[in-house]
């Protein structure tokens, strides 16, 4: 992995990219499906954020309500709603909604000290909304049995990711 460092962050990160792929591994390709499996997802169209530390002032949400405090975070304060996955302190990775800030990193409403890694996809406000109406949930890669499977058999849909050009949120490299 070439653009992992060596860096306590770099290591978190492949970390995650280590036991996603093992996850991702588990799950056999099946005919009609791009991916086989949400990690298989985020593994080809994530992207990486910098954790920070969250800003003082700012009311964490609930405990294991990450897709809604972020959802309500992100509209709250204007920031971009991301899902994925986590390394927190236990050192696994974990299904995970964060928001980021115009400048890349991390703001998590949910986790009261900052993550190690964040790989994930930023989906547009429009798309959420959408997604939302449509399905009745804040979730979007994690309740896919209600979409019929549609982001695992199909490409991303055009409108999906918000546009994020961002220091630091390079994508995964894809050397296995």
């Amino acid at each position: 992995m070439t653009d992992i460092d060596a860096s306590p962050l770099g290591l978190h990160q492949a970390n995650l990219i280590r036991l996603l792929r093992a996850m991702a591994d588990a799950y056999p390709s099946q005919p009609g499906r791009r991916h086989a499996s949400v990690e298989a997802l985020v593994l080809e169209h994530g992207r990486w954020f910098a954790p920070a530390p969250f800003p003082p002032g700012r009311p964490l949400g609930r405990p294991q309500r990450c897709y809604g405090n972020a959802t309500l975070h992100s509209e709250t304060y204007g920031l971009v709603y991301v899902e994925g996955f986590a390394i927190h302190t236990s050192g696994f990775p974990a299904a995970h909604a964060w928001c980021v800030r115009p400048d890349g990193t991390v703001e998590d409403p949910t986790w009261d000290t900052d993550g190690h890694a964040y790989l994930g996809l930023p989906f547009a406000a429009d798309y959420l909304r959408d997604h939302e109406t449509r399905f009745g949930t804040h979730t979007v890669l994690f309740d896919q049995h209600r979409t019929g499977w549609d982001l695992l058999t199909r490409d991303l849909p055009a409108n999906a990711l918000a546009p994020i050009e961002l220091p630091g949120t390079a994508a995964v490299p894809n050397d296995r």
